[in-house]
């Protein structure tokens, strides 16, 4: 949001990586569910993330659009960072098969859930 907001300062931003991101109340859900079926759930690991792929570059759209905020100070960086960092994954999605195939699914589409969440700071 400060990014967005601060329109005399430039900033690159990534649309390579891809987030899956959940909202807390979802996790919160699925881990309800979960401790619900408890007695059949067997053991391992289980993971969650959520349906929508967005770039830190579609929320800075996202926030620009619902806002009316300018971009146009920002950079948008389609491919992977340059300058010799620590490589970054390209696409996080985790493995919800697990709890899917149990019925187990939460969703609160990003858009909403996001805006919802800024809401405080704005």
């Amino acid at each position: 949001l400060d990014t967005v907001r601060e329109n005399k300062k430039g900033a690159k931003i990534s649309s390579y990586e891809k987030r899956h991101p959940a909202h807390t109340q979802d996790i919160a859900n699925v881990l309800l569910d979960m401790s619900n079926q408890l007695a059949d759930l067997p053991g391992g690991i289980y993971q969650w993330s959520g349906e929508e792929k967005v770039s830190k570059w579609d929320i800075v759209q996202l926030i620009s659009q619902q806002l009316n905020l300018p971009i146009n100070h920002l950079e948008e960086v389609a491919g992977p960072a340059a300058g010799g960092g620590v490589p970054r994954p390209r696409d996080v999605e985790m493995d919800r098969s697990k709890l899917t195939e149990r019925g187990i699914r939460h969703h609160t589409d990003f858009k909403t859930g996001f805006m919802k969440s800024l809401q405080p700071f704005l």
